[in-house]
């Protein structure tokens, strides 16, 4: 059970470097999602009835603004940036294993959960260890790191 709460913690933080990695990449090539508009007031009426069926309107109100503004992204949002516009590189090779980590990040959440046995004993073992592991040191010593020096302080990543 130790080991399995290890791999669990291992892959949410290891996932949470890739995204920020990500938010960073995305927002500094001027890929992140802008909008001229910001939020000014959330309103929500009350439930009324309306042919025996309840129903509420939730109102957003937005004023524009001058500039632009940066719009938070999801994980999701960010990776498919990331791979669309290849911002680990050309010749990066892992590109496709981003999303399997995400999913396994979000099984920490309760979405994640699709049957009665989906639980972390279930889903957080050695495969997927070696997943994060291999992802993690890929994307730390990409080539958007090259000309660092870094690369053998993730050595402890490396298939043993």
């Amino acid at each position: 059970m130790l080991w399995t709460q290890n791999v669990k913690s291992f892959v949410v933080y290891g996932a949470s470097i890739i995204e920020a990695i990500f938010n960073y990449l995305v927002i500094s090539t001027g890929n992140g999602n802008t909008t001229k508009w910001q939020s000014v007031k959330k309103v929500s009426t009350p439930q009324f009835d309306l042919s025996g069926v309840k129903h509420k309107n939730d109102i957003e109100l937005f004023k524009e603004v001058g500039t632009l503004i940066q719009e938070s992204m999801t994980f999701d949002q960010l990776a498919k940036k990331v791979e669309s516009k290849k911002l680990l590189g050309s010749h990066f090779a892992h590109y496709a294993k981003i999303k399997p980590i995400r999913k396994l990040r979000n099984k920490v959440h309760i979405q994640g959960v699709e049957h009665v046995t989906d639980t972390d004993w279930w889903n957080f073992n050695q495969r997927e260890y070696e997943l994060i592991r291999h992802v993690l040191k890929a994307v730390l010593t990409s080539s958007v790191f090259r000309g660092r020096s870094h690369a053998s302080k993730f050595n402890y990543l490396r298939n043993s």
